[in-house]
């Protein structure tokens, strides 16, 4: 392959991400949140008790990005922040009671969009790129790290 191919792959899946986030902003302005807010809350609810630092690694965004989020959400009362027993200095996030109640009704917004995204692919075509997927990010996760050290 050569570079003008890689480019067109590229843009290919910048669109998917764009079409996808455009159909998710749309549905989750129901639910009085934004796409990012929402990307937040899940982590949280699947880790609970993560920093404020992992969670931005994830999310692959700067501190001052998660705070205003986590600041929005707390105002909400949808996640909480809490000193470890032996650590007063660092905060970890829970989602509250609240906060699951709205994640786990969101669900149909984020799996409906997907569900016709992945139709027509196989099982074994999906495998296969989930793992080119991880190959991929893998290889370009330095090259962020870098870069955002840079900057």
């Amino acid at each position: 392959m050569n570079n003008k191919d890689f480019r067109t792959i590229t843009r290919c899946m910048l669109d998917v991400c764009r079409c996808l986030d455009a159909i998710r902003e749309g549905q989750f302005v129901k639910f009085g949140l934004t796409r990012g807010q929402h990307s937040f809350l899940t982590r949280i609810d699947e880790n609970p008790g993560i920093n404020q630092e992992t969670l931005s690694y994830i999310l692959k965004v700067d501190r001052s990005t998660t705070a205003k989020a986590l600041k929005k959400l707390i105002d909400k009362g949808y996640i909480k922040k809490v000193h470890p027993e032996n650590n007063k200095k660092e905060w970890i996030l829970f989602i509250t009671d609240e906060g699951k109640k709205l994640n786990d009704s969101m669900e149909d917004s984020v799996t409906s969009p997907l569900e016709k995204l992945y139709s027509g692919v196989s099982e074994d075509e999906l495998d296969m790129f989930y793992n080119i997927l991880l190959t991929m990010d893998a290889n370009i996760v330095p090259s962020y790290l870098d870069f955002k050290k840079s900057t």
